[in-house]
Order: structure tokens, then sequence, then C-alpha cells
């Protein structure tokens, strides 16, 4: 099935999610759990037909874990993964940023801040993805599993880690996982 994009309406989705501070720091108590839960409530309004279709669960509070139920029980799910957190800003080096970290400016055919390659960029890219199957009437034929975590920039032991071990205690065998991966190249 193929769907147009609306860029427009993706790139600003992708600006709104930048703008808040989902900031991973070695100390736990340092995250600024309102802005996480805030951005859980900005994908929720912002992809209504997901958020209706798929199973939301969080977990360890501010990771995210949906469910999409496929037709056949018999194909192994996928899992697609992202990461909602981002590192934080050097001291005394937002005078050096073109635009500020966490405006989310759309400027000189760019969306700016952080999160926008590491990796809220996937996390939208996956959400417009669904929401769109979703409005075209598709329904997958293997489960689709979308796992955003929140402490990645951290080592993820909260996030992923917790997903995995909660989708190993269910039995869940999956056919593959799609992640970031790297972009760098060999060596």
């Amino acid at each position: 099935m193929r769907l147009p994009v609306n860029i427009n309406r993706a790139a600003g989705h992708l600006a709104g999610a930048i703008r808040f501070r989902t900031i991973s720091y070695q100390d736990p108590v340092r995250v600024e759990r309102k802005a996480f839960l805030a951005l859980h409530a900005y994908l929720a309004k912002t992809y209504p037909r997901l958020h209706r279709a798929l199973r939301r669960e969080r977990v360890k509070d501010l990771s995210l874990l949906y469910t999409w139920k496929g037709s056949d029980e018999r194909e192994e799910p996928i899992l697609l993964m992202a990461h909602l957190d981002v590192v934080p800003v050097e001291n005394n080096t937002e005078a050096g940023w073109t635009h500020p970290p966490f405006s989310g400016m759309r400027a000189g055919g760019f969306i700016w801040g952080r999160g926008t390659l590491d990796v809220k960029n996937s996390v939208i890219g996956i959400m417009e993805s669904v929401e769109s199957l979703l409005a075209n009437g598709f329904r997958p034929k293997r489960s689709v599993y979308l796992a955003f975590g929140h402490d990645e920039e951290v080592l993820g032991n909260d996030g992923a880690a917790e997903i995995s071990r909660l989708l190993s205690q269910r039995g869940i065998r999956l056919a593959y996982v799609l992640d970031e991966g790297d972009l760098s190249g060999p060596g």
C-alpha cells in the first residue's frame, strides 16, 4: 500500500515533539518527568487514530509500548523502536546554537533542535506511518509493536531493556526489530 505523505504536517508534528525537554541524565532524579508525560499527551493528541486502535502501555513510567494486533496470530510480530529522550545541552553552549535546542524552529528547509536526528524523527516517522495506514483502513497481517524508550541516551536500562524483558516474559518471539542503527558506515 502506497500512501501520500503530508510533509508539512509531519514536519510540524516533529517540530512540536522537539519542544519537549525530554533529557536523560545519569542521575534519574534529574529527569524531568513532567516533560516526558507532556510528550506522551502530545503524541496521544497528535495521533488519535493510533491511540484508539493500538494498545498503549507505559513501561517504567516514562517509556511507551504500543501493540497493533495483526490478523494472523501465527505470524511472528515485528518491533519498531526509537527513543523519546535526548542528551543534555552542554552548559554555556546555547549561544552557539543556530536556533535554541528545544525550539523546534522550522527555518531554511530544516527543523532545528535536540532530537531532530537522534531520534524523535524516528518516533514521529513511525507514528505518522501508522496513523496514515489506519486512516486508510489497513490492518497488518502480523502484529506490530512500537517501543519508545525514555533513557536510551544513558544505556536504556529502564526503557528498552525493560520493554525487552516484558516481551520476553510474555513469550513474544519477534520476526525482526527495526531500530535507529548506525548510519555512519564501517570503520
